[in-house]
């Protein structure tokens, strides 16, 4: 948590700011950009938040569309996810239709973040850079689970999605492989 003082507040509201290790005041034109999953307004009248930092912060608040109310864009966004992992693997990657159905299936509670690392462990996965439904794999949540409903804990160490067999010398050439596989043995 981001601890501000009253003296820093007037700085970083008046626009300046000091470098790091400088001793000058500096003036800039900034703008704040702030996200957050908690509701700050019930934060401010818990008293769990600072009021006036909340007024400061709220000059033009976003409230983005959550992926899971915008199922006609999932295709359009799974492919220009995917063009980005294949460029990052250095090959094209295409996806079939009926990943895109098994895609747009799904309630995403990870939003953006889970749907791209979803592609990246499908782009992986692929051996040939076409991703189909097989490949689509969704993390269950169990810790989340496990903190709203004690009694339903499972053993921290069991994976979240079925183990595979995968040929390591018939993806080694992608980039994500090759950064974590281990050096060679002494």
């Amino acid at each position: 948590m981001l601890r501000v003082t009253e003296q820093d507040k007037i700085k970083l509201f008046e626009s300046e700011f000091e470098r790091v290790g400088g001793s000058h005041t500096l003036k800039g034109d900034v703008r704040i950009i702030a996200a957050t999953h908690r509701d700050l307004e019930h934060a401010v009248a818990a008293g769990d938040f600072c009021e006036d930092l909340f007024y400061h912060l709220s000059v033009m608040p976003i409230y983005p569309t959550p992926l899971r109310e915008r199922i006609e864009d999932i295709p359009d966004i799974a492919r220009l996810l995917l063009a980005k992992i294949g460029k990052v693997q250095g090959r094209k990657l295409t996806i079939q239709d009926g990943a895109l159905r098994r895609l747009s299936s799904h309630k995403w509670p990870g939003n953006m973040r889970e749907m791209e690392n979803c592609l990246e462990r499908a782009a992986i996965l692929s051996e040939e850079g076409t991703i189909d439904p097989d490949l689509i794999r969704f993390v269950q949540m169990r810790e989340r689970l496990a903190t709203r409903h004690p009694e339903s804990r499972r053993d921290r160490r069991e994976p979240c999605l079925p183990l595979l067999p995968i040929n390591l010398p018939t993806i080694s050439n992608h980039s994500s492989i090759r950064s974590v596989r281990p050096g060679p043995s002494r």
